[in-house]
């Protein structure tokens, strides 16, 4: 307990000392992105979380095949509210891509999703999609329901 203890004040002196240095001034005031970490830790370590629904990775889940949509690309939800009919998915590059108006599948907080896995089905007249970077709107797009397949 001691040495973690000590560890611990060494490594805040070392950070106080160094606070002015552009390294660790970017290391805490810069965007933590989930996605990307992840991403880097499971490629060298293995599995970061273990599967939330204790099925195996790509597991088949039964859906309704009509006008259901797709994850365009692979990324990790960082955000969910079903009673919104909304998610929002964080890729690798630390882009953020939200999806509003749809009926949202069994997926959990940081749960990876899979390029053209099924996100659910449209819960309004239009669902609407956009498209983040660093905080920065790069495209919007709104699509009917029966747009969608």
């Amino acid at each position: 307990m001691k040495r973690k203890i000590a560890g611990a004040a060494l490594l805040y002196l070392l950070v106080y000392v160094n606070r002015d240095q552009p390294a660790v001034y970017y290391l805490f005031t810069g965007d933590f992105t989930f996605a990307r970490t992840a991403y880097v830790y499971e490629r060298h370590l293995g599995a970061l979380l273990p599967s939330l629904h204790g099925q195996p990775d790509g597991a088949i889940t039964p859906v309704n095949v009509s006008h259901t949509l797709k994850a365009e690309r692979a990324g990790m939800v960082v955000r969910i509210n079903k009673d919104d009919h909304s998610i929002v998915l964080q890729h690798n590059d630390g882009s953020e891509t939200e999806i509003d108006g749809v009926y949202v599948n069994d997926f959990g907080l940081f749960e990876k999703v899979d390029e053209g896995a099924v996100i659910g089905e449209p819960a309004k007249e239009s669902v609407h999609i956009t498209r983040r970077k660093n905080g920065q709107v790069i495209s919007k797009q709104r699509m009917g329901a029966d747009e969608i397949d």
